[in-house]
């Protein structure tokens, strides 16, 4: 059972506040637009998911960077001009209609979204891990992701009704166009609630309060480094796996002989994925990362910092997190896939732009 006192605090609740107004109009908005570019403009779904595409391109090379740029700041100017430029998206959205053109109205609504949610995402998630002890970042971080889950479900489900989308709507264009734009304003509407908010609770950490980072099993406590980061993780050779797959052994006799090699794991999901198995390369890829997480940890790993690819023995678990996040992408879960992959770009810059 979930503790109710984690709401007690007050940081906490507000964070998850914003979290719910930003992810119920997202929702809302995702869902609408690729039903007016279909139903009004009379595009095909396929052309629609393409045009989507730029708000999710853009956070892929920039979220790093906004992360950096929150810790340098603090979270609360990012969490109130995140919310504030999706409004701005939202609202060009308006300009959408039978005639529509791509690159002179849907484009640009779409990168000043993309460019908000830039702003958003990575100093959400800090912020909410922040404002919880450590013992407790696994809850807080499972209740942020299901208010967010929540919010987008009950957007999808009300916000038609309350634009005034009846049945006979989806047929015709005109009258679906209406209650888009009705749409459009509601939603922007809750993302600057979602703005005042955060600009009204959130707060920069005091000086010499911990920073906290989070990779998989939640952030970890840790105090600045006067020295400039924390030193490579090199781990121990482990050859006679290594070995086996070199000279023909299948991957799943090494990984039953050795099953705490993330190689192993990271080789089976590889094969699974090539035969179109996502989900069977998904549960490989995962047990062959916590494999390595385990690994990692034993040898000294504090929740970040460099985990060379130029160091053999750490390609198994920087193969098994790439394709844990290129299986995540398959299978549509996004926040899990730029997670891994930005988890992929800090540990070794050099394995993900050779792991692709």
């Amino acid at each position: 059972m979930m503790p109710l006192e984690i709401f007690a605090s007050r940081r906490f609740s507000a964070i998850n506040g914003v979290t719910l107004c930003v992810y119920a109009a997202f929702g809302g908005f995702f869902f609408l637009v690729a039903l007016q570019l279909q139903v009004v403009v009379g595009w095909s779904a396929v052309a629609v998911g393409t045009a989507l595409l730029p708000t999710t391109a853009l956070m892929l090379p920039l979220s790093a960077d906004s992360g950096e740029l929150a810790d340098r700041i603090g979270p609360r100017l990012p969490l109130t001009a995140g919310p504030l430029l999706c409004a701005a998206g939202v609202l060009l959205m308006l300009r959408v209609g039978p005639d529509a053109s791509y690159a002179a109205d849907v484009l640009p609504a779409l990168l000043v979204l993309g460019l908000g949610r830039v702003t958003l995402v990575a100093p959400l998630t800090a912020s909410v891990l922040a404002s919880v002890d450590t013992a407790r970042a696994g809850l807080a971080s499972g209740v942020n992701n299901a208010a967010a889950r929540a919010a987008g479900l009950l957007a999808v489900a009300a916000l038609p009704l309350l634009a005034g989308t009846g049945p006979e709507a989806f047929r015709q264009p005109a009258q679906f166009d209406a209650a888009f734009g009705r749409a459009m304003l509601l939603c922007a509407g809750v993302l600057v609630i979602g703005a005042a908010l955060a600009a009204a609770t959130v707060r920069r950490p005091a000086p010499g309060e911990p920073r906290r980072l989070m990779y998989e099993t939640g952030p970890m406590s840790i105090h600045e480094n006067l020295l400039g980061g924390p030193p490579p993780t090199h781990l121990p050779d482990d050859p006679e796996p290594r070995e086996l797959l070199a000279s023909g052994a299948t991957a799943a006799e090494v990984a039953g002989r050795y099953p705490t090699s993330s190689l192993a794991w990271a080789r089976l999901a590889d094969e699974a994925f090539e035969r179109d198995s996502v989900v069977e390369s998904y549960a490989y890829a995962r047990t062959g990362y916590h494999r390595g997480l385990d690994a990692l940890r034993r040898n000294g790993w504090k929740g970040h910092g460099p985990v060379p690819w130029e160091h053999e023995p750490n390609r198994g678990f920087l193969r098994a997190l790439h394709a844990l996040a290129r299986a995540a992408q398959a299978i549509g879960e996004q926040e899990e896939y730029e997670r891994c992959s930005q988890f992929l770009k800090d540990s070794s810059p050099t394995a993900a732009q050779v792991l692709g």
